[in-house]
């Protein structure tokens, strides 16, 4: 107030001094408050940039302009009524009680500050209004007023929930005090029946209830329906601002604008849902969520006493009972022994399986060796004729089933975005059990399909690594409908928590491991590289280096045909030092995965026999090459620049590793959608000991002797058809020949064909 009062006292004493007129002004233009003057009718005379900011003025239209226009009523009123009874010129400053301003944007704001009369040499004296704004104390004053009150709130709703003992005097004493003491309109409390899947109206508060524990019209809500059942599907509250947008918005006995529905749990499992309504929209905020939602847990927490209480009045009961026969009563006891010895014995195989677990990881040699181990252990705690382990690529979401055993169904391939149980459990992250009605539930919510032969119940529990599903671990069978119960679910889930860690490490272990021998391999590539280029570089630059110092000294002495031959023995050494640089990029675009691949419709029996001509010419018809197809194939969709690759490396071998003039095959058959290329020759084979690393990078035959080669060619075949998503297979007897088989999804697929079974 000292701030606005001196700058009152320089108002009012501008007009003493004329000189520093201009620097008082640009103080009062610049200030960080409001300032404001009107005329003695409310019209404002002039406002400061403060001022003008927020009520977005003109300062040529300010006579246009009624302060009052951007106030309440209310406030407006007041205000004229301090205007009216100022003092004369050189009183005192008038203090203004808070009001609200609102822009013309609709932004409010909260001001205070004071009002004071200012001379006018021209007619009647102006007011001078000095403003600050004291918007955010305002609702800082607001949140601690509303944080009282919901504190007050939960302590008398507390207070009141102590003495109560009833399931009904719970939920209308809550209903009560959760939206009377709030002063909200309208309230439902919803409990959760299990049995039926829905949520039932059980107290309620305003026009919803006319009279004491009376519901007027009460409805049933399906889980899943409506904003109520939504939120006790997903266990999460919804604030819905404006339920005219709100698809799921469920009209019960009026419409209302806005809405919070807030579930409570008991067990980890939804028991309820309170729900409110208003009927101005926008009217629910985090405030409301976060008092309802300590009501919420007051609620769950009573109830479970209620309950366990009412559960130990009937145990109570029963007892007395008991005493009154002592043949039941014994009964009894002997029924609890064997129960706590049945308990003891499933303690003591879990923890039998834990132990083998542990032992597992250690003594397996690989992960389908710990898959197998898992399997039996699984074995000795539940039926699990019908196991798998399922694993999710936590890039590309990709699903595969490393270890499936199933008395029915083969193991399934790959898959993505399958409605199967599987994906199920990854998507939620608990442990299922799906029994008949839980199956028949998911596939009418559009949550599971059925594939391959259905089972008839279904266990199967998440692999969890740092909270995260990893995998599956699953049972399953297709005979007994009650094969699994909830304590073999809770089994499973334990077993399945171990072996997720267990499957972490050995996959770390195993990283590790491929780490080691990539580097190994990596060692052995640059000495073979090096070899590559000492030895097949060597002989071409020798005979580009004689060739070239013939001709630069007996240039004039040579015969023309004498020339011709030295040059061509240069560009034939040229040409070969480029094949080999081509082979060597042409790996690395395809190792780098940037070799695209691009099918087009293509007549492969025609190309075949042109590929076949190129090579027969290209090794100075050294051998020649049969080629057999069928007449009538369907046209092909491949690359033929990667088809080229494959053909051209398989010929070319088959014709260098054979005796001059022995014939070489070029076979072409189908087999369902696949094209089967077959290269046949008669040469001197490969050693048995060479085979299993012929596809390695610059691995060749020991008994090559001085043929030239890279040992990269097969490599190249092998990529060439991976692109193609093919096989290829090679089978060779020393001195005997080679055959090599491709196989190439390379034909449409026809309506007959069968379709993949998955679990």
């Amino acid at each position: 107030m000292a701030r606005s009062s001196d700058t009152s006292i320089r108002l009012r004493n501008a007009g003493t001094g004329s000189a520093r007129i201009p620097h008082f002004r640009a103080l009062v233009e610049q200030a960080a408050h409001a300032v404001a003057i009107l005329h003695h009718q409310g019209n404002l005379r002039y406002a400061n940039a403060t001022l003008r900011r927020w009520l977005n003025l003109d300062p040529s239209r300010f006579d246009s302009q009624t302060f009052a226009n951007f106030l309440s009523h209310d406030d407006a009123q007041h205000l004229t009524r301090v205007l009216d009874s100022l003092g004369p010129a050189g009183s005192p400053p008038v203090p203004l009680e808070p009001f609200q301003l609102v822009g013309p944007d609709q932004t409010l704001r909260y001001l205070e500050g004071t009002a004071t009369r200012l001379p006018s040499r021209s007619g009647p004296d102006h007011r001078v209004l000095h403003l600050h704004d004291i918007t955010a104390r305002r609702e800082a004053e607001q949140r601690t007023r509303r944080s009282e009150e919901g504190a007050r709130t939960l302590h008398s709703l507390a207070s009141s929930l102590l003495e109560l003992d009833s399931e009904e005097d719970v939920v209308w004493d809550v209903a009560r005090n959760c939206v009377g003491r709030l002063g909200l309109p309208d309230c439902v409390i919803y409990l959760t029946d299990p049995a039926h899947r829905i949520l039932v109206q059980r107290a309620a508060w305003g026009t919803k209830s006319p009279s004491d524990r009376q519901i007027l019209d009460p409805i049933s809500i399906p889980i899943g329906h409506g904003v109520v059942g939504t939120a006790a599907a997903n266990g999460r509250p919804e604030i819905v601002p404006d339920t005219r947008r709100h698809p799921r918005y469920i009209v019960d006995d009026s419409f209302r604008l806005s809405e919070l529905a807030v579930p409570f749990f008991i067990g980890g499992e939804v028991a309820g849902v309170i729900d409110l309504e208003h009927p101005e929209p926008n009217f629910f905020d985090e405030h409301h969520l976060d008092l309802v939602s300590a009501i919420a847990a007051l609620l769950a927490n009573k109830l479970v006493r209620v309950r366990s209480e009412q559960a130990l009045r009937s145990l109570n009961v029963e007892l007395e009972h008991r005493v009154n026969e002592r043949t039941g009563q014994l009964q009894a006891t002997n029924d609890r022994l064997q129960r706590e010895v049945a308990e003891r014995a499933r303690a003591q195989r879990i923890q039998q399986a834990l132990y083998q677990i542990s032992e597992a990881i250690h003594q397996a040699g690989d992960l389908q060796d710990l898959y197998r181990r898992i399997h039996e252990i699984i074995g000795t705690l539940m039926p699990a004729r019908n196991f798998y382990i399922a694993l999710q690529d936590q890039t590309s979401g990709l699903v595969s089933f490393p270890y499936h055993v199933d008395e029915v169904d083969p193991p399934p391939a790959p898959r993505r975005n399958h409605p199967g149980f599987t994906e199920y459990v990854l998507r939620t992250g608990r442990t299922c059990l799906a029994t008949p009605d839980e199956i028949q539930r998911l596939r009418q919510t559009g949550q599971y399909t059925p594939s391959g032969v259905p089972a008839r119940i279904w266990l199967g529990a998440p692999l969890l690594v740092r909270g995260q599903p990893i995998g599956v671990m699953a049972v399953q069978d297709h005979h007994d409908p009650a094969a699994f119960n909830d304590e073999d679910k809770q089994i499973l889930s334990f077993v399945a928590d171990q072996t997720a860690l267990a499957i972490d490490r050995k996959r770390a272990g195993q990283e590790i491991q491929r780490a080691l021998e990539q580097e190994r391999e990596l060692v052995r590539l640059k000495t073979n590289f090096a070899n590559l280029v000492s030895h097949e570089f060597r002989t071409p630059i020798g005979v580009i280096v004689s060739s070239a110092q013939v001709l630069d000294s007996y240039f004039d002495r040579l015969s023309p045909p004498r020339r011709h031959e030295h040059l061509q023995d240069i560009v034939d050494a040229a040409h070969h030092m480029a094949g080999l640089i081509d082979e060597v990029l042409l790996l690395g675009r395809i190792e780098a995965g940037r070799l695209a691949f691009q099918p087009r419709p293509l007549d492969l029996p025609a190309f075949c026999r042109r590929l076949a001509d190129e090579v027969q010419q290209a090794s100075g018809n050294r051998c020649p090459i049969d080629v057999t197809t069928l007449e009538t194939l369907l046209p092909a969709h491949s690359d033929e620049t990667l088809l080229r690759h494959i053909l051209v490396n398989l010929l070319t071998n088959a014709v260098k590793y054979s005796p001059i003039h022995t014939p070489v095959s070029l076979s072409i058959s189908v087999i369902a959608n696949d094209a089967i290329l077959t290269v046949r020759d008669q040469g001197i084979g490969i050693p048995t000991e060479d085979q299993p690393r012929l596809f390695e990078v610059f691995c060749r035959g020991r008994n090559v002797g001085e043929l030239p080669g890279t040992g990269l060619g097969l490599v190249i075949v092998k990529r060439c058809v991976e692109v193609h998503r093919g096989a290829v297979s090679l089978t060779s007897q020393p001195g005997r020949g080679t055959t090599v088989v491709v196989r190439l999804p390379v034909f449409p697929a026809t309506p007959n064909s069968p379709a993949p079974i998955h679990p």
